[in-house]
């Protein structure tokens, strides 16, 4: 047994060669021209229009594929595809190899040290192209890793065993983590799928399951009610309505699960995100300078001077902005906000900005704006304090559930929804 691996395949795919290689598989579809045309032409945008960013600057990479572009797996892919139908085949079936297995660019060979000099099957495949070159593993003492597996070769039979490498840690999930507890069950089925699907002794099972037993103790899972089995998994019902709804939730606590309940019991599945991820944690934002807040986007709470009641309102440009316009409403005599009409109406007295407008949350989107504008009101509504004209925003079982939770409105304000397609809070 040998394994073969792809030296940096991704940088080292030739692009010109994969576009005509695309080229001539869509000519032999029957597909209209237009679209063959049309297809080209996003190839060839895909593959040539390639810029990352490195300390600050913009770069463009002039060869091979980008690692970590979604479409990059799928191309590498045609032309990995493409070598093994008109050339690897050759290869194999020259020097009588008697198993051939490829994953991405991990590579496993079976044959007969009889009847295959491995080492030249190895410079053949070095010779295929000169950018895709291979390096190899052979097995010792009959043993062999390949991917998460540790094939060993026994006379009439192979033997396998979970492999993990040597840099391999025993983080998962922690228990204290704020993770829905569907994750956490997930990264422990992950584990124990690979137990149970795998074909491994009965020995090497239990040493495995010991494995799996300790990573949960080193996880905080010592006294949490974790199913140590695997769900069975079920064949869906034919008469069942296959258009599920869902709704997808950020994570944030006992709030996040009070709340979706309320979608549960509509028959809306629900499933969980969270914002505690290493790519957010390791992000760099710019920090907001306080003395600059009324320079920046949001919501907003304009007091009245003589009474305690409050105007709650949103803007996309700055909160100085939106002051100076109630103001000059106000001073123009237009009722144009139910602030400037309680002003005029009333006769009572405003303030200067810093002690007239509050600023309850910075905001940038305009989405999530609208959601913590409409929970604003709602509160201030029931605190019979609200000057807004528009009370349709009024009684939301989301908001009212939050309430009942957590009186504090800004421990909730992440529930906001996304910007995608599809229903995100």
């Amino acid at each position: 047994m040998c394994s073969f691996d792809i030296t940096n395949m991704y940088t080292n795919i030739p692009t010109d060669i994969l576009q005509d290689i695309i080229h001539n598989i869509l000519n032999k579809q029957n597909l209209d021209t237009q679209i063959i045309n049309e297809i080209k032409i996003i190839t060839n945008l895909i593959i040539n229009q390639n810029y990352f960013q490195f300390n600050d600057k913009y770069w463009q990479q002039n060869t091979g594929l980008p690692m970590g572009a979604p479409t990059s797996s799928i191309l590498s892919e045609i032309f990995l595809q493409y070598l093994e139908h008109n050339n690897i085949i050759n290869i194999l079936n020259k020097n009588h190899i008697q198993y051939y297995s490829r994953y991405v660019d991990d590579i496993l060979i079976i044959y007969n040290t009889e009847k295959t000099n491995i080492q030249q099957v190895l410079n053949e495949f070095n010779n295929i192209n000169q950018n895709i070159q291979f390096t190899i593993e052979l097995e010792q003492n009959n043993t062999i890793n390949y991917l998460d597996l540790t094939i060993i070769r026994k006379t009439k039979r192979f033997e396998f065993k979970i492999y993990r490498k040597p840099t391999t840690t025993s983080t998962i999930i922690h228990a204290s983590s704020c993770h829905p507890f569907e994750h956490k069950q997930m990264s422990i089925n992950y584990l124990l799928n690979r137990k149970n699907l795998y074909p491994i002794s009965t020995k090497n099972k239990q040493i495995e399951l010991n494995i799996i037993q300790q990573i949960l103790n080193e996880n905080g899972y010592n006294n949490h009610k974790i199913n140590i089995k695997p769900n069975k998994t079920t064949k869906p019902n034919e008469n069942e309505n296959i258009q599920d709804k869902w709704a997808t939730f950020t994570y944030i606590g006992k709030e996040t699960k009070f709340i979706t309940k309320l979608f549960k019991e509509n028959k809306i599945k629900i499933a969980f995100k969270t914002k505690n991820t290493i790519k957010n944690l390791l992000k760099q934002k710019p920090p907001i300078n306080i003395n600059n807040q009324y320079n920046l986007p949001g919501i907003y709470k304009l007091k009245c001077k003589d009474c305690p009641l409050t105007y709650i309102g949103q803007t996309g440009r700055t909160f100085t902005h939106r002051y100076k316009e109630h103001i000059a409403a106000i001073r123009h005599n237009k009722d144009s906000s139910a602030y400037a009409k309680h002003i005029l109406n009333t006769g009572h007295a405003y303030n200067t900005i810093n002690e007239t407008m509050d600023i309850l949350k910075i905001v940038q989107n305009k989405n999530h704006r609208n959601t913590i504008e409409k929970y604003y009101i709602q509160q201030t509504y029931k605190q019979n304090i609200c000057l807004n004209d528009n009370n349709i925003f009024l009684n939301n079982p989301i908001f009212n559930a939050l309430q009942i939770i957590n009186p504090n409105p800004d421990s909730h304000l992440s529930l906001t929804p996304s910007t995608s397609n599809h229903s995100q809070y």
